[in-house]
């Protein structure tokens, strides 16, 4: 008889406190943060932050110098109902183009600075080689790469663009190479392999293609 009333003692305990609500403490805080530019390693000032409570803006401010920025006398629920969220939006290449982020913020006091990475993107990038005499049989290869210079940027599609061609005569008279359109800012490294009246030769470039710019550069054949 004692064993089942100790057991019915325990399960009382259980539901007793099992079925506890969760206390919700409301509490005043100081949020401070980061726009880090990951296209050159740098803060990006004057970026609209948002911090958001279940997905909704509840505050507004703008990164200032090196990107740094603070939400003041915020006040955070401690309940798990609630989820906080540092959140900057995506924009298009008309805005100019940059590539948004969020970054959880927990239900608690901390004096954490939250770092939110963003990709600001360059609008239209246009190759060129010079007007000059071409042989049907002259090559060529130019690739564009940040990965070297950037290696934050892990996707290949965002750090390397390759241009071949068995001729650039067939550019036509600009011999117009392509574009690069939405890829990320910043410093690209080029390297040109070429065949020209049967003589191999390398050669590497830089070009700063800043954020949102249109640009138009020559490579030397």
């Amino acid at each position: 008889m004692k064993s089942v009333l100790h057991f019915i003692f325990i399960c009382l305990l259980f539901f007793a406190f099992g079925c506890k609500k969760d206390t919700d403490i409301i509490s005043t805080e100081t949020i401070h943060g980061q726009v880090y530019n990951i296209c050159n390693d740098s803060g990006l000032a004057n970026i609209p932050v948002y911090l958001q409570e279940n997905g909704s803006n509840i505050a507004q401010t703008v990164s200032g110098v090196n990107g740094n920025f603070s939400f003041t006398n915020v006040k955070v629920h401690s309940a798990g109902a609630y989820s906080y969220a540092i959140y900057i939006y995506w924009h298009g290449a008309a805005s100019p183009a940059i590539d948004g982020a969020s970054v959880p913020v927990p239900n608690f006091p901390t004096t954490l600075n939250y770092v939110v990475k963003v990709m600001p993107r360059l609008y239209d990038w246009r190759i060129y080689c010079p007007n000059t005499t071409f042989l049907p049989t002259d090559t060529f290869s130019v690739v564009f790469q940040q990965n070297i210079l950037h290696n934050n940027l892990s996707n290949p599609n965002n750090n390397i663009w390759t241009v071949s061609e068995t001729c650039p005569c067939t550019y036509g008279a600009t011999n117009y190479l392509g574009s690069l359109s939405n890829f990320p800012a910043g410093m690209w490294q080029v390297t040109l392999r070429r065949t020209k009246n049967g003589v191999h030769t390398l050669q590497t470039d830089s070009f700063y293609v800043g954020w949102g710019a249109t640009q138009t550069d020559t490579l030397f054949w």
